[in-house]
């Protein structure tokens, strides 16, 4: 079985993800695709998230009805400590055992600078990595990391494309701040980027007032 280990702050998860590992379970690249929320993101130590719960609940409403999708508190129920990848990968690795392929899903973005994660070269000869590819963003520079990482490290990659959602969390953010109204200023791709019964989850709750 191929398990697709998709992590990320996910604060708050959005269209882009879903739609992504949607496309992982589609194509065949992913059985099952495990959402796993991070506690502290390495490059994001000076943030401060939504509390874990709140994310999780809202990636469950998110993929509500979506056969194959998951939601794992591995890294929300560690004692605080950054996120590191590719201790989360053989977590899940000896947790699903040795006869399921874990695979990695990720953002164009993070692709391209996951060379410099920590213990990138495990990472990278050890597990299959998933990329969401978006038309028309990044796709030469995407393409030449691909490349590269053939050819340093063996890595198996595999590229899907998703459809474009450029919004960025920090834009949801300040949308959900006025209530998702486009009459205070939250703008109408903004709003449709979230699910509907999680701006609703987002409201109920004053998440990121």
């Amino acid at each position: 079985m191929k398990i697709g280990i998709f992590g990320g702050s996910f604060d708050p998860v959005h269209r882009g993800h879903i739609e992504l590992a949607e496309r992982a379970l589609l194509c065949g690249a992913a059985d099952s695709v495990v959402f796993v929320p991070a506690a502290i993101q390495p490059f994001k130590q000076d943030k401060h998230p939504a509390d874990g719960n709140d994310r999780i609940n809202m990636i469950k409403l998110a993929a509500q009805g979506i056969k194959g999708i998951e939601v794992s508190d591995y890294e929300l129920a560690r004692p605080k400590a950054v996120s590191y990848t590719i201790n989360t990968l053989n977590a899940m690795r000896n947790a699903y055992g040795a006869e399921n392929d874990v695979r990695f899903i990720v953002g164009a973005d993070s692709f391209l600078k996951i060379h410099t994660w920590t213990k990138a070269d495990e990472l990278l000869e050890n597990y299959t990595i998933i990329v969401g590819v978006r038309p028309g963003y990044l796709e030469s520079e995407v393409a030449k990391q691909e490349k590269i990482l053939r050819e340093r490290y063996g890595a198996s990659v595999i590229m899907l494309e998703n459809r474009p959602i450029d919004i960025s969390s920090t834009e949801i953010r300040k949308a959900a701040a006025c209530g998702f109204s486009e009459e205070k200023g939250a703008h109408q791709a903004v709003v449709y980027a979230i699910p509907e019964k999680v701006r609703e989850y987002i409201i109920e709750n004053g998440l990121y007032n």
